[in-house]
């Protein structure tokens, strides 16, 4: 298949189904059934959306936003851990050469850290991946996340 034929394919592809078959081909999720949204239930795209919103003011581009929905799913699922923990996954994702101004991402991460923590704290999912697309009316986010099953305390 031509680059330009499996361009098209994806562009018309549903933002869910590119997240099921991006997860699809890792082994944890391989045997995964995924389901989608619940008429009636809250979206955790749209709390996702208000959670990064006082660090959108300046982003104009696709990969500005993607970039802050990556630090701030990692720095979600973070918030999740405890503290000796959390250090580890964040000495884990910010100590790759391949992430850009590591301190200045790592000092957001935890500013998002604490801003789950004040406003987000009753959500608990674990986000596993998302799918971002600019439109005319802005940034559209499609969120993949896993529930945790009746957490004690």
């Amino acid at each position: 298949m031509s680059r330009k034929s499996q361009k098209k394919r994806t562009a018309g592809t549903k933002p869910l189904d590119r997240i099921k078959s991006r997860l699809k081909k890792e082994a944890p999720f391989q045997a995964t059934k995924f389901v989608g949204h619940k008429p009636g239930d809250e979206k955790i795209s749209e709390v996702v959306m208000r959670f990064v919103e006082p660090f959108t003011q300046d982003l104009e581009t696709e990969t500005q936003w993607k970039a802050l929905i990556g630090i701030a799913l990692i720095a979600w699922n973070a918030s999740l851990l405890p503290p000796d923990e959390r250090k580890a996954m964040m000495d884990e994702h910010f100590g790759r050469e391949t992430i850009y101004r590591p301190e200045e991402a790592k000092r957001a991460v935890y500013e998002l850290i604490e801003r789950k923590g004040r406003y987000f704290s009753d959500y608990d999912q674990v986000l596993v991946s998302y799918d971002l697309t600019m439109t005319g009316r802005g940034p559209s986010l499609t969120v993949a996340f896993l529930k945790q099953r009746n957490r004690e305390g």
